[in-house]
């Protein structure tokens, strides 16, 4: 994987990748699968309640896996909201737009495995 774009033609292929966080000393993993770039970033959505959005919150270091037709994906970087992002997704996206209220998280520092 060499670009972003990469990336995120391999998640969607993959259809469900993991996203690792921490919640205090513990890891936490949970399946995924939305991924969009947009300005140059990738971006995934959750909800703002949702207990992976509060560990993103305190600690914004994740790692993302995905495997696709037998090759594997591991990237890690940090996450940081960015609410204004989901509204231009609507329309692409309803369900997930209804779920995420409101909240999308973008991946910045960004280092391929």
């Amino acid at each position: 994987m060499k670009t972003l774009l990469d990336v995120c033609k391999f998640l969607k292929a993959a259809g469900t990748y993991y996203l690792a966080t921490v919640d205090g000393d513990k890891p936490r993993v949970r399946p995924f699968g939305t991924a969009h770039i947009y300005n140059g970033k990738l971006y995934i959505q959750t909800g703002k309640k949702k207990a992976v959005s509060h560990q993103i919150a305190a600690n914004p270091n994740v790692e993302i896996c995905a495997m696709a037709d037998g090759d594997w994906l591991r990237i890690e970087g940090e996450l940081v909201e960015h609410a204004g992002v989901l509204l231009q997704k609507r329309h692409r996206y309803p369900v997930i737009v209804h779920k995420a209220a409101g909240s999308c998280q973008v991946l910045i520092k960004i280092k391929f495995y």
